[in-house]
């Protein structure tokens, strides 16, 4: 089958395989906050009175962690595409016009650009409730993968 004539990945697949990665990052990021006493803090901000919303200089440390993170953990899965994720659920981020997205587009134009907007405060919660929203059209394509100018794919006709 033509890579341009992929059918679109399915919402549901791509809420799972998003569910992985997530899973993946949390079984890693976690403790490491919790060893570094970055969750206590937190804690302790709040408590004294502290906005959950309120911008965090350490936030964007612990981003630029986990975005290396999330690179080096999905570097030979990015060649071709995909994340642990979009492997396990069999789906392949794929450029607009078609073919497999390089791993340099969707680093710089998905993933780094995601995690700079999730730093700003109220922002990143507006983003993130239309960016769910927005996989509810007819094209399936998400904020950020209007973005990136990408799509997410099914790739298990061509696995067949």
């Amino acid at each position: 089958m033509n890579d341009s004539a992929l059918p679109l990945g399915s919402r549901w697949r791509r809420v799972v395989a998003s569910f992985i990665d997530s899973l993946i990052m949390m079984v890693i990021v976690m403790p490491l906050q919790f060893v570094t006493g970055t969750f206590q803090r937190e804690m302790e901000r709040q408590q004294g009175g502290g906005s959950m919303f309120a911008f965090q200089p350490g936030n964007v440390l612990w981003s630029a962690i986990g975005l290396a993170l999330l690179v080096g953990i999905n570097w030979n899965f990015l060649a071709r595409g995909q994340t642990i994720g979009k492997k396990a659920m069999s789906l392949r981020i794929d450029r607009i016009e078609g073919g497999a997205c390089d791993r340099t587009r969707i680093i710089v134009r998905r993933m780094t650009i995601m995690q700079v907007i999730y730093l700003i405060p109220v922002i990143n919660f507006l983003f993130m409730i239309i960016d769910c929203l927005m996989i509810f059209r007819d094209n399936k394509r998400t904020l950020h993968d209007e973005i990136a100018g990408t799509k997410v794919v099914d790739v298990r006709a061509v696995q067949a």
